[in-house]
């Protein structure tokens, strides 16, 4: 009886031993597909190191509200050792005349997403003052950012950046404020090893290859903000802190052109204001490697003259394209300031903004832009191209301008690059003397009976 009750009992033990480990079995797998699939959704993070052979050094970086912007430098760890023992690093040059958010941007990290895998971004920075280091993420959601003040100086520390209140979000722009604060001296910040989320390389966008159009409106009529065809009346700045969009100076075989870069809304601030009474349209060139709808706002500083928005006497209007414009090709726009009824006066512009999409921050994009004036006339200009059989020559000219095709009532008019006229005659003869006039830029504008021809 005995031995029948301990078989039995072994029997049970084996069968409930063959459970015990079927049931840890389960569990050990159950566990393994947990990990395995928390690894399958993980998103890993890479260090931006900076090393030539390494990240970060090969991307396009971006300087922005710093002066005049030096670029970034990727030199020898200046002090290596601590926390950071790399032999390359970010240098960073913090002008004492730049904006407290000087700052640095770039898309080099392609489009990434935060989650709970890596919603953490860190960061090493060598600074000789204590201020704060921004963080900033832009793109296809609203812009975050984050502060984080050095606690050390003269010596590498290591900084996290906290973006788990925006897990789920999507981003593609990388902006660092590496010494945000208003500056009594120069101040150089080095930074180095920053983990950041991988990305997804986006292919690269095209590039315009050709300049636009020339324009051919009379320098009389002009008030040029930026064209290789007038003298132009430079921008105090092309960009403000507050707007979104960074710029750089874009050459087209010897053309200077404007490129904007995630542009969703930038003003450009104009050196002094331009009285709108005195023109009828304003002219700019766009290109665009994604079709965008374009447009532009002015404000308006009002009587006072000041450009502390909102002054009770400023207002601002945007008129817009209405229609998205043919990608990789030159658009030329002529807003009519008219069209800018929302204006309570228009005697003191001092910014424009420039916009792509809304400026809700739901649309940014790439914006080439060139040709950037106000003028007085209509849209469609006289061109450079001879009509008819009217032309002027040699050009260069040094003491006689010759012209063929004029008839009785031929008159010239030559301005000079400010728009001022300097001389004007009636000619039968087919030349005209300009000897008297000193060497320079001159638009020469020959009026005949059935022919026109302006030349620069």
């Amino acid at each position: 009886m005995d031995r029948f009750v301990n078989d039995d009992l072994k029997s049970l033990n084996h069968y409930s031993y063959i459970n015990l480990k079927t049931t840890i079995m389960k569990k050990f797998l159950l566990g393994l597909m947990v990990l395995l699939t928390a690894n399958a959704f993980a998103q890993s993070t890479h260090t931006i190191d900076f090393e030539p052979t390494g990240v970060g050094a090969d991307w396009t970086w971006i300087m922005d509200q710093n002066d005049d912007n030096p670029p970034m430098e990727f030199i020898a760890n200046p002090v290596s050792g601590g926390v950071n023992t790399s032999a390359t690093v970010a240098k960073f040059i913090a002008r004492q005349t730049g904006a407290a958010w000087a700052l640095c941007i770039t898309t080099g990290d392609g489009e990434f997403t935060f989650d709970n895998t890596n919603s953490t971004v860190k960061m090493m920075v060598y600074k000789t003052v204590v201020s704060d280091v921004g963080f900033k993420v832009e793109g296809a959601d609203p812009a975050t950012e984050i502060k984080v003040a050095n606690t050390l100086i003269n010596e590498w520390e290591e900084l996290t950046f906290d973006f788990s209140g925006v897990e789920g979000q999507s981003y593609n722009k990388l902006v660092i404020i590496p010494d945000f604060t208003a500056r009594a001296q120069e101040n150089i910040v080095y930074f180095d090893n920053i983990q950041v989320p991988d990305g997804v390389d986006a292919a690269p966008e095209n590039e315009p290859t050709s300049a636009a159009s020339a324009p051919s409106h009379l320098q009389a009529n002009v008030y040029s903000l930026f064209s290789d065809t007038y003298t132009a009346n430079a921008p105090a700045s092309w960009t403000q802190g507050w707007g979104s969009g960074s710029v750089e100076d874009f050459d087209i075989s010897g053309n200077a052109t404007k490129k904007y870069t995630a542009l969703n809304f930038q003003a450009i601030t104009l050196a002094s204001t331009i009285d709108l009474s005195a023109y009828t349209h304003m002219h700019i060139d766009t290109w665009m490697p994604v079709s965008g709808e374009f447009g532009v706002k002015f404000q308006d500083f009002g009587a006072d003259d000041l450009d502390e928005y909102p002054n009770v006497d400023d207002s601002e209007f945007e008129v817009k394209t209405g229609s998205k414009q043919t990608a990789e090709t030159w658009v030329g726009h002529d807003f009519a300031i008219s069209d800018f009824t929302g204006l309570t006066g228009t005697a003191n512009l001092g910014q424009i903004q420039v916009l792509l999409g809304s400026i809700d921050g739901t649309a940014e994009g790439t914006v080439y832009i060139d040709n950037l004036y106000f003028y007085n006339g209509t849209p469609t200009a006289i061109g450079d191209a001879k009509i008819e059989k009217l032309s002027i020559y040699p050009n260069p000219v040094t003491d006689v301008l010759n012209i063929q095709g004029q008839d009785e009532g031929t008159v010239v008019e030559i301005y000079g690059a400010t728009g001022n006229l300097v001389k004007k005659v009636q000619v039968s003869a087919g030349s005209v003397n300009v000897a008297e006039l000193a060497q320079g830029v001159y638009f020469v504008s020959v009026n005949g009976a059935t022919s026109k021809i302006i030349k620069k």
